[in-house]
């Protein structure tokens, strides 16, 4: 820093660089972190751990036929069928909704964001995508054949569908999917707005698709809070195995 003395009163000033001086002024400044200041590993490592601890309370109380679980899953899919059967917009919307949000158009939309990653020469990212939906695609299916757990049946059903009940491998792609995009758009994406919109657009998909599993009668409350359990721990444990070596996180507008 260079500084002077003025004539007329003989006091010290220190003129800052100008860039510094600048960055100080201006209202808005900007920071940039590490990857780990988003979720360090040790935080999304115990948060997967809780997860799975609650998955595997919630599968222990489904397999003993807890009273309260299954009254509680009866309850809501007596409710959501009677407010569906019948009622063709509802239904159509549901479809829709569960059509759009297949596991395996999930799975693309990460693997395709993991080819771009990777064009662009972020290994890691491009790395964390590829396990994240790897290993949902191993453990989700897999996980089915602990209980083999059949979905719910109604004399008159909403829509047919095939395969095992709990857990729900919609709901654990689609809380995988919303976990692991909003931990991408943080690491990549600079403009808060911009982050925002991509964290609100996935958050109603993770809403959305799981509640048209138990709307068309294919899935018990269970099966769907099992399948968020699941998902959401996949992608936090992928991310804590991840982490350490993602680029910088992008530069962010502070006030």
């Amino acid at each position: 820093m260079d500084s002077y003395v003025t004539a007329s009163q003989g006091t010290e000033v220190t003129v800052k660089p100008a860039a510094l001086e600048n960055e100080r002024q201006s209202p808005v400044g900007r920071q940039r972190g590490s990857a780990t200041d988003i979720l360090t590993p040790r935080a999304s490592a115990g948060i997967a751990g809780v997860l799975l601890a609650m998955f595997a309370l919630l599968t222990v109380g489904v397999a003993t036929g807890w009273a309260p679980l299954a009254s509680l899953d009866h309850a809501v899919g007596r409710w959501a069928y009677d407010h569906t059967y019948g009622h063709q917009l509802l239904r159509q919307f549901w479809l829709t909704i569960t059509t759009v949000g297949q596991p395996w158009a999930l799975r693309l939309i990460l693997l395709a964001t993991a080819a771009f990653q990777a064009w662009r020469r972020r290994w890691s990212i491009a790395g964390w995508l590829l396990a994240t939906v790897v290993a949902e695609l191993v453990l989700a299916p897999s996980a089915k054949y602990m209980l083999s757990r059949p979905r719910p049946y109604w004399r008159n059903p909403i829509t047919l569908t095939g395969g095992l009940g709990y857990p729900s491998g919609h709901a654990a792609a689609a809380s995988m999917f919303v976990t692991t995009v909003t931990l991408l758009v943080f690491t990549t994406v600079s403009r808060r707005p911009s982050r925002w919109l991509c964290v609100g657009t996935v958050t109603v998909t993770c809403v959305l698709v799981p509640a048209s599993r138990i709307f068309l009668g294919v899935h018990y409350l269970t099966d769907v809070l099992a399948g968020l359990l699941l998902g959401t721990a996949i992608s936090l444990s992928t991310w804590s195995a991840f982490v350490r070596h993602m680029p910088r996180a992008p530069f962010t507008e502070v006030r």
